[in-house]
């Protein structure tokens, strides 16, 4: 649904300013496919709206740049610039008013993200956990980030590691909204993983996105990540 909201938003834009979209890491890379696909300067944050916003806030510059959405994974949109905070109210308005366009031309938002897949892939998203109790819990948990990252598998499914960006380290090279944190993602080919433990819960998350036609491969790669973190 996020990249149905930044397609329908980015559609309709009407400023001469260039829309800044802002989504986080660990959302699907179809984001920023369409985003910058539609002329939208994009910024990656860390979860959160907190990161959203701040990273929206820097961005703007009045006659240049303009807010145009925030998204990130877990369902959270914000759609102006009134409430700078996910917003489930003015998302399901902005949602409404692109499905009755669609209708208009005899289509849904089904239809439209099916364009959406074949021009940019038909990218698949899937998260698991890896929960860890007890009073050493949380250090086997970042011990698991720490050895992913420093010994990282030269394949996952098959599928060959062809970049890893280590966040728990680097902040003095990217943006503010882009600190420090305990986070590592593997990179392939149209496809990616990243793991990070969960800031309330005693678990390891897992996100696993790959542009792929079967959903089969999507559930390989993130079992094959759980196998590798298993602790």
């Amino acid at each position: 649904l996020g990249v149905l909201v930044i397609d329908g938003i980015l559609a309709r834009w009407s400023s001469q300013a260039t829309p800044i979209v802002a989504s986080t890491v660990v959302s699907t890379p179809m984001a920023r496919q369409v985003a910058e696909a539609r002329g939208a300067h994009f910024a990656e944050t860390l979860t959160g709206f907190k990161w959203i916003w701040r990273a929206l806030l820097s961005l703007v510059i009045e006659g240049e740049r303009e807010f145009a959405v925030g998204f990130e994974e877990a369902l959270g949109y914000s759609v102006s610039p009134v409430v700078r905070d996910k917003d489930g109210l003015s998302a399901a308005a902005v949602v409404a008013e692109i499905a009755s366009d669609l209708a208009r031309e005899g289509k849904t938002l089904w239809d439209r993200f099916d364009e959406l897949c074949v021009e940019f892939g038909a990218w698949r998203s899937t998260q698991r956990s890896i929960v860890r109790t007890g009073p050493d819990g949380h250090a086997r948990l970042v011990q698991a980030v720490a050895e992913v990252a420093s010994r990282p598998p030269s394949d996952l499914a098959g599928r060959q590691v062809e970049d890893i960006v280590d966040y728990r380290t680097g902040e003095e090279e990217r943006p503010p909204w882009l600190p420090n944190t305990n986070m590592v993602v593997l990179a392939f080919d149209a496809g990616r993983v990243i793991v990070r433990p969960s800031g309330t819960e005693p678990k390891l998350k897992v996100y696993a996105d790959l542009a792929c036609d079967d959903e089969s491969d999507l559930v390989a790669l993130a079992d094959a990540a759980v196998h590798i973190l298993e602790i």
